[in-house]
């Protein structure tokens, strides 16, 4: 039980980190691309999408998605931060698409592909940098005999 804990918390730790990033880097898109006047103006839209939309979507691709892809990988091979950091770019732009599609709503797949990137790593990090940090302190690696 006690091993559990600390990849769990980590995945809930995943959340507001992909949120988060996702907000600041679609704000930065914004003040880049189209000056600091439509960034600011925007604020109060992404704060409430982040909460209506952006949470019930993070959680699902996380539930859905990642916290099989980290069992599959766990059983596999050894996890390493590359195949966590490439799993949460691949679920960003997944999100990206899939809310696309499944709610019908062809504009949502207009959220830049960097912004959709930086939601995915900026997770995949927070879930790498507090998932167990007992395996730094063992001497033989996970996994090994």
């Amino acid at each position: 039980m006690n091993d559990r804990r600390p990849f769990l918390n980590a995945f809930v730790l995943a959340v507001p980190a992909a949120l988060g990033t996702w907000f600041v880097a679609h704000f930065v898109y914004v003040l880049v691309s189209s000056g600091p006047g439509r960034a600011i103006g925007l604020v109060p839209y992404m704060l409430l999408g982040a909460v209506l939309f952006g949470l019930p979507a993070v959680i699902a691709v996380i539930g859905v998605v990642a916290f099989p892809a980290f069992l599959l990988l766990r059983r596999a091979s050894r996890i390493t931060m590359a195949s966590t950091l490439a799993a949460g770019a691949a679920c960003g732009l997944l999100l990206r698409e899939s809310v696309a599609l499944l709610w019908a709503e062809p504009e949502l797949s207009y959220v830049p592909v960097p912004v959709a990137l930086a939601a995915g790593l900026g997770a995949a990090l927070a879930w790498w940098s507090s998932w167990d940090r007992r395996r730094e302190r063992s001497p033989m690696g996970r996994g090994t005999i």
